[in-house]
C-alpha cells in the first residue's frame, strides 16, 4: 500500500479543523502544548517534541505509526495475515478470510481504533460476501468502522481533507453497497472523487495507482449505474491507461468490464455509441487479464459472462 505524501503541520491542521477541535481544545487548556506551539507547528515553522506529536495525532484519532496504512503493529505475522486475508476476500475464500481474520484479531490491539476500523470493515465485507447479512447491514457496520476515527459527517463534509487510506476504503464500501441514488451516496461519491483530484490534475496517478485504481474504479462503477455514462467511461479509460502503463492488470479489466457495460446499457436505452459493441471481445479480454494476474474469481465471473451471450 503506498503512502501519500503530507506534511505533517498540514494533516495536523486539516484534521482538527475537519474534526472542529479549537487549538485551545486539542491542547487541552495548554497542559499539553501551548496553542502557540500548535499554530507553529500548523504553520510549519516549527518542530516539535515526539511524545507530544504523538498525542496530538492521537486525539486526531490518527497514529504516527500508520497514518496512511491499515494496521498500526510491529508484527509481522499480523501484516501478513493481513495482507493473506485481502487475497482471500478477492478471490471469495470466505471461510479462509473468517479464519484470518479470527486469527488477526488476536495478533493486533483491538484497543486502538486504526486496528479495530480496519477489522471491522474487512469483517462486515467478508460477511456479506459469506450471505450472512445483507447489503443495508453491511453498510451500517462499515460506517461504524468509519466512526472508530472519523464521524461519516466529517468525512464527506466539502472541503480541505485529509483521509487515511482506511477511511477512503470505508466509503467506498459504504458507497458501492448502498442501493439507490439518494443525496448520501452522491456526499459519498464527491467525497472519493475528491480525493485524486489533484493528481489527476498533476498527472501524479502513477504515485498513488494501487488505491487510485480501486476507488476511483468503484466510483466509475457507481456511476454509470447511476446512468452517468460519460464520466464513468472517462474514468475507466483513465485507470486503463495508467494500469498499462504500470503493468497492472487488476484496473485494466475492471475499466474494460465498466465500459463495455456501460455501452450496453446505452443500446438498451436507444443512447447512441461512439464505437461498435463486441461484447464478447471484450470479456475474452478481460478474461486475458484477469488470468495474467491470477484473479481467480474474476476469471470465473468473465466466463460466466462470457458463456451467457453464447447462449
Amino acid at each position: 500500500m503506498e503512502k501519500e505524501v503530507y506534511c505533517i503541520n498540514d494533516v495536523v491542521r486539516i484534521r482538527r479543523e475537519m474534526l472542529g477541535i479549537t487549538r485551545k481544545q486539542l491542547c487541552d487548556d495548554g497542559i499539553l502544548c501551548s496553542e502557540k506551539t500548535l499554530r507553529r507547528l500548523e504553520d510549519g515553522g516549527k518542530k516539535i517534541q515526539k511524545g507530544i506529536l504523538r498525542e496530538l495525532l492521537g486525539r486526531l484519532r490518527l497514529s504516527t505509526e500508520s497514518c496512511r496504512t491499515e494496521l498500526v503493529t510491529s508484527d509481522p505475522e499480523a501484516v501478513e495475515i493481513m495482507s493473506r486475508v485481502w487475497i482471500q476476500m478477492r478471490n471469495r475464500d470466505n471461510e479462509q478470510a473468517t479464519q484470518s481474520l479470527e486469527k488477526l484479531r488476536g495478533q493486533i490491539s483491538m484497543e486502538d481504533p486504526s486496528n479495530r476500523q480496519a477489522w471491522m470493515r474487512f469483517q462486515a465485507v467478508n460477511e456479506v460476501h459469506k450471505g450472512t447479512i445483507t447489503g443495508e447491514e453491511c453498510v451500517e457496520r462499515v460506517r461504524e468502522a468509519l466512526e472508530c476515527t472519523l464521524p461519516w459527517e466529517a468525512a464527506v463534509r466539502p472541503g480541505e481533507k485529509y483521509l487515511t487510506n482506511e477511511e477512503i476504503s470505508c466509503i467506498l464500501n459504504m458507497t458501492c453497497r448502498k442501493k439507490g441514488m439518494e443525496e448520501k451516496k452522491k456526499r459519498q461519491i464527491a467525497t472519493l472523487e475528491e480525493q485524486y483530484r489533484a493528481y489527476e490534475r498533476e498527472k501524479l496517478i502513477f504515485c498513488f495507482i494501487n488505491m487510485y485504481e480501486i476507488v476511483m474504479g468503484g466510483v466509475a462503477s457507481e456511476l454509470g449505474n447511476m446512468g452517468e455514462y460519460d464520466r464513468s467511461n472517462a474514468i475507466s479509460w483513465t485507470i486503463i491507461r495508467e494500469c498499462l502503463y504500470q503493468r497492472r492488470t487488476f484496473g485494466v479489466h475492471g475499466g474494460i468490464y465498466n465500459i463495455m457495460w456501460n455501452n450496453e446499457q446505452r443500446q438498451k436505452e436507444g443512447i447512441p455509441i461512439r464505437q461498435q459493441q463486441n461484447s464478447e471481445k471484450d470479456l475474452r479480454h478481460c478474461i486475458i487479464f484477469s488470468e495474467l494476474g491470477m484473479e481467480e474469481h474474476d476469471v470465473e465471473f468473465y466466463r460466466r459472462k462470457l458463456q451467457f451471450r453464447k447462449e
